[in-house]
């Protein structure tokens, strides 16, 4: 990628969708996906850092809950998601 080029296999349903925001914008799919990832790029930076500590992001002397107040809750909220997946 010296000279800046850049490969990028996108399965088909996102290659339709890049190929249709591409027209409405009157653009090649290559403008776009270049406009999108940099706009992208410069609204999150922090996405894009693989060096950022996200943990720095939270306060981890927050309060926690123990398990035993939470499992009913925890256990009741992954059983509706894992139905919701059929």
């Amino acid at each position: 990628m010296a000279d800046g080029a850049l490969t990028l296999n996108l399965d088909e349903e996102t290659a339709r969708e890049l190929a249709r925001r591409a027209r409405a914008l009157g653009l090649t799919p290559e403008a776009a996906a270049l406009k999108l990832l940099t706009q992208a790029m410069l609204e999150d930076p922090v996405a894009f850092d693989g060096r950022v500590d996200h943990a720095a992001n939270h306060d981890l002397h927050e309060p926690g809950r123990p398990w035993a107040e939470v499992r009913r809750e925890m256990t009741a909220r992954l059983e509706e998601a894992l139905a919701k997946r059929g």
